[in-house]
């Protein structure tokens, strides 16, 4: 999505644990500065203090405990200003020179060790997240030796087996697809990669060599994998399985666990699109599409509700499929899925928004595929970050759950009522047992939907319905109002001039303003040609495509090269 990308850049100066760094306090936030003359003041004599020690010491926790009060300033020449303003008050109350530098070097002491120390709240939530997600893969492991033991359903045995398998090779091909070393990619084909991804991300780590995504991401991108191929698959197994089953035979191991699967989808997914709206360096990239996550007074209660409405919601579509998949002959069942992937696909194609946002991943096959896993999402664990207009865009996302949660009546109407000699619903859970549990599934998921809706704010209520395509946004917000960007270096990029020259560096040709582009270049390109930016290398050059370049001249397409070979003869 536009909002991530480059997929180098990292979210940065994650807020820490115990006392902020300098640098989170500069961090743009809401601004609530309290005024200076609020602050506490030291009315003494720094003569009066034993040794210079003591009132180097004096000086710095006081200077800090200022720095608190505006940890969330987003201004940052007025923190400069304070802490000018604050070193030459302690030098008219006795501070000398010299043991003001000292003070200055030991705050910047203090912002480097606050700066590297590890975040063990991030670390716990982190550890705890993962180690549910284990919890429903053990019950998962379980069910499963269950079903083989017992020659009743086999076959289901089978398939769960597969899709735990398939869960865990997924997990390995992304591992090294996106340049992560061996051994991770080994370790994926263990289980073991969402403990790694998030102790990696829980810590800071610095991303491996190679790797194209920042670990916030990978850790992102290994639990969607994780829901979509293992989470999803498992829970309408499981759930035909206990269908199939007459209740005196159903064990209470197959609740748990099918249970587990749904709470485990919903908090995974809820808590790992919180973390991503409210990653500060993605709301200052991109505020109109970030920041749906209210402030601390409701972000609780949203995430509840969030969470409710994910269970309930993934309870309705799985159930749904379950009986329709029992009733109904292969074909049928997954006609009926292929129909839907097919549907959301002209949807999407009809706003030439389908393929893949990324330069060099837009092709056709690797699209349709994207797109099949968007599919998943929507089917019964709807991340919030897929309504982007780099996916699906906010009026499919709403649209597409709308229709989910319709479709659901259709599947078990169609499975109870259709005349074909061939089907056969589940005689072990009669029609209106299914129509009660999905009449109150259906109702909390809409009220609880309903209440998180309400807790957006209303600047970014819009962004879940809608309609803005990717080459809409990136014409329109990234072209105009757009300051802040990494390069394909890592490298700030702080103006706007940059950002949209840097545009062909990351995103697919069938998204780009390719008219202003030209002309920007045309404008541009010669000065910097002259005085080239930092971002403006060889490297670079050769990213733009030369249809870009058609009123540039071609002797300036490598002018840059030209010239630093002549600086070095």
């Amino acid at each position: 999505m536009p909002n991530l990308l480059p997929s180098h850049a990292k979210a940065k100066n994650r807020k820490q644990s115990k006392k902020p760094s300098l640098a989170e306090i500069l961090i743009p936030q809401q601004p609530t500065q309290p005024p200076l003359q609020k602050l506490p003041t030291f009315n003494g004599n720094y003569h009066d203090l034993p040794s210079s020690k003591e009132r180097i010491k004096h000086a710095r926790n006081f200077l800090l405990q200022i720095l608190d009060e505006y940890q969330d300033c987003d201004d940052e020449e007025m923190m400069e200003t304070i802490t000018e303003e604050f070193i030459q008050a302690q030098k008219m109350k006795g501070l000398s020179e010299d043991e003001c530098q000292s003070l200055t070097i030991k705050c910047f002491s203090n912002q480097f060790v606050a700066k590297n120390r590890i975040d063990t709240a991030k670390v716990f939530k982190s550890f705890w997240k993962t180690g549910l997600s284990y919890v429903d893969y053990t019950t998962d492991i379980m069910v499963f030796i269950q079903l083989i033991q017992s020659t009743k359903h086999v076959g289901l045995a089978v398939a769960q087996g597969i899709s735990i398998v398939f869960s865990l090779l997924c997990q390995c091909i992304c591992s090294l697809a996106l340049g992560q070393p061996l051994w991770v990619g080994i370790c994926g084909l263990l289980g073991l990669k969402p403990l790694i991804e998030g102790y990696r991300d829980a810590v800071d780590s610095k991303p491996f060599p190679g790797q194209k995504l920042n670990n916030e991401l990978m850790l992102l991108l290994t639990r969607m994998t994780e829901i979509t191929a293992e989470a999803i698959p498992q829970s309408i197994i499981q759930s035909i399985i206990l269908l199939l089953t007459s209740p005196a035979n159903r064990t209470t191991l197959q609740y748990f666990s099918l249970f587990s699967s749904f709470l485990t989808t919903a908090i995974t997914v809820a808590f790992a699109d919180k973390e991503i709206d409210t990653s500060k360096y993605r709301r200052k990239t991109d505020p109109l599409l970030f920041g749906y996550v209210p402030g601390k007074e409701f972000a609780t209660k949203q995430l509840a509700t969030f969470i409710t409405f994910l269970t309930s919601y993934g309870i309705a579509k799985t159930m749904s499929l379950a009986i329709l998949f029992i009733a109904t002959p292969a074909y049928i069942s997954v006609g009926w899925l292929a129909m839907e992937w097919f549907g959301l696909l002209v949807w999407r194609m009809s706003y030439g928004n389908w393929r893949v946002y990324r330069n060099g991943a837009d092709g056709t096959v690797f699209s349709l595929l994207c797109h099949l896993f968007y599919y998943l999402c929507l089917l019964s664990a709807p991340f919030p970050i897929i309504r982007m207009p780099a996916f699906l865009t906010p009026r499919i996302y709403s649209g597409g759950i709308i229709y989910m949660v319709v479709s659901n009546f259709l599947m078990v109407v169609v499975s109870y009522h259709a005349t074909h000699h061939t089907f056969n619903p589940p005689i072990h859970f009669p029609e209106s047992t299914a129509l009660i549990l999905l009449f109150t599934s259906t109702l909390i998921s809409i009220i609880s939907g309903i209440i998180f809706f309400h807790y957006i704010p209303k600047s970014h209520r819009k962004t879940f319905h809608e309609q803005k395509t990717l080459k809409e946004h990136v014409a329109t917000y990234w072209w105009n109002d757009k300051t802040y960007d990494n390069d394909h270096k890592h490298r700030d990029v702080d103006t706007n001039e940059g950002v949209r020259a840097l545009l062909p560096t990351w995103l697919s040709i069938h998204y780009l303003p390719k008219e202003k582009l030209i002309e920007h270049y045309r404008i541009h390109w010669e000065t910097w040609v002259a005085d080239p930016p930092d971002w403006f290398d060889a490297d670079y050059r050769a990213m733009i495509p030369r249809e870009l370049l058609v009123d540039v001249p071609e002797n300036l397409w490598e002018e840059v090269e030209v010239k630093e070979i002549e600086r070095v003869e």
